[in-house]
């Protein structure tokens, strides 16, 4: 698909790096290539990216990223040169390293002492990130059972959860043990496919009526993505390729990482909303619903919402409150077999059709509404709920 196509998806870069994010699977799922991309996302946004590797696996990182090959540092001493220079790109990997733990503390602590320093304090734009860590086979790096950390390290754990002001991304292939703290701080997740159960718990807390059952099936490249990082209100499923070596000077668009499709939600639904004619219609292929039309007001309301801005979008909407703003359609009487609603915020009213009851076993109350405008991926924003 081409990069403008509506079913393009494209990473929020500055929400996924401020907020934190982790990639989940299974060896072999995809977790690498993706980090690959989303790294070079992160610096095409403005930010140095250090990664911690402690498998000295490098020969997969090597080749694959926009700017060429990361620096290799070995020791704190390099970390400390490494930030005092101008790579953008670094990855500490030691074969003698025994605590992990407590050097990822150790060099967070080196990377937020970068940042408080007078030359990078306040630089940056409101909300942007000068610097990530990325953390490969984080239940490594952050193992809360295999080593003891002392109460001053703990404290260092604390602050690198609480800040804001560095990036953090984290690869691993089960939270089982990885510190509950850190995983707590995470907005953004891509959960490849997943076998163990502590993972798949993991998960289904974050999003409570997602059907996990679904991720110990998901194909090599896909993956289950939600949250702040994601153009898009609802768990998708992201399709992506394996990474490519980059030829200098190739163009490219980084914010782009694949193509998605709805991940079934219990209660969560999508359709294709278009104008034809001057005329608002509707598909829903999973349902059998093609050209269905909307009348008797909903093309009022479908104005007041878009106006000029597009003939065409993707609307999700559930009777359950969406991540994100939305829209709001509240029950005002039922009629011909359907029901009118009104548009919160408006005196607009809208008449839903009995095809109603392809989503739902009695006509809801309430329905939130989010709608996703192609090609750029961006949702809308409402006035008409805070």
């Amino acid at each position: 698909m081409k990069a403008n196509d509506e079913k393009s998806w494209q990473v929020r870069s500055a929400e996924a790096m401020r907020y934190g994010t982790a990639l989940l699977g299974v060896a072999g799922s995809g977790k690498t290539n993706l980090a690959i991309r989303l790294i070079d996302a992160f610096r095409d946004a403005g930010a140095r990216v250090l990664i911690l590797e402690p498998k000295g696996e490098i020969q997969e990182w090597k080749g694959n990223f926009k700017a060429g090959k990361p620096v290799k540092l070995t020791t704190i001493s390099d970390v400390r040169a490494w930030l005092a220079g101008d790579s953008t790109l670094g990855i500490y990997q030691s074969e003698t390293e025994t605590n992990w733990p407590k050097l990822t503390i150790d060099v967070s602590k080196e990377c937020l002492k970068w940042l408080e320093a007078p030359s990078n304090a306040g630089s940056a734009s409101v909300g942007a990130q000068k610097l990530c860590l990325v953390l490969e086979d984080a239940q490594e790096l952050l193992s809360e059972g295999r080593t003891k950390l002392s109460k001053q390290k703990k404290s260092g754990l604390k602050t690198l959860v609480q800040q804001e002001t560095m990036g953090l991304l984290l690869i691993c292939q089960t939270v089982s043990d990885v510190n509950r703290m850190v995983l707590d701080r995470l907005e953004t997740l891509f959960v490849f496919r997943l076998v163990d159960q502590s993972s798949i718990s993991f998960v289904q807390e974050r999003l409570r009526n997602m059907d996990a059952r679904a991720l110990p099936k998901l194909p090599a490249y896909e993956a289950v993505v939600m949250g702040r990082g994601s153009p898009i209100c609802h768990p998708v499923i992201v399709s992506t390729s394996p990474a490519t070596t980059h030829k200098p000077g190739e163009t490219t668009d980084w914010q782009t990482i694949g193509h998605w499709r709805p991940f079934q939600v219990h209660g969560v639904f999508s359709a294709h909303v278009y104008r034809l004619d001057g005329d608002w219609y509707m598909d829903d292929h999973e349902k059998g619903i093609i050209f269905e039309e909307l009348i008797r007001g909903m093309p009022e309301i479908i104005e007041h919402t878009v106006g000029e801005r597009t003939d065409r979008f993707i609307c999700t909407f559930s009777e359950q409150r969406l991540m994100g703003k939305s829209a709001v359609l509240e029950k005002n009487a039922e009629s011909e077999g359907g029901c009118w609603y009104v548009l919160q915020g408006t005196s607009l009213r809208g008449w839903l059709c009995p095809t109603i009851f392809r989503y739902f076993d009695t006509i809801p109350q309430v329905i939130y509404l989010h709608l996703l405008i192609p090609p750029t991926n961006k949702p809308m924003s409402f006035k008409v709920e805070k």
